[in-house]
């Protein structure tokens, strides 16, 4: 089974960056509770939620809200 990484997206610094590894099962159900407007992902394990919004410590240390942008596979 594939596994998937959490990617987001600073809206201060625009920088992009990856997080909590996941399967696909779970990316699968990421996605169903988001489309449902929920605005956490609790994963089945507890150690991997993933939120729609984060808060971002940019290069210079200016903070920043990054957005979940999508699950990028990892090989």
């Amino acid at each position: 089974m594939s596994e998937y990484r959490a990617i987001y997206k600073c809206r201060m610094c625009g920088e992009e960056y990856s997080d909590s590894l996941i399967s696909e099962y779970e990316a699968e159900k990421c996605f169903e509770k988001f489309e449902k407007g929920k605005s956490i992902y609790h994963s089945i394990s507890g150690r991997n939620d993933i939120p729609k919004v984060k808060v971002h410590i940019c290069k210079d240390d200016s903070l920043g809200l990054a957005d979940f942008i999508g699950m990028r596979k990892v090989e």
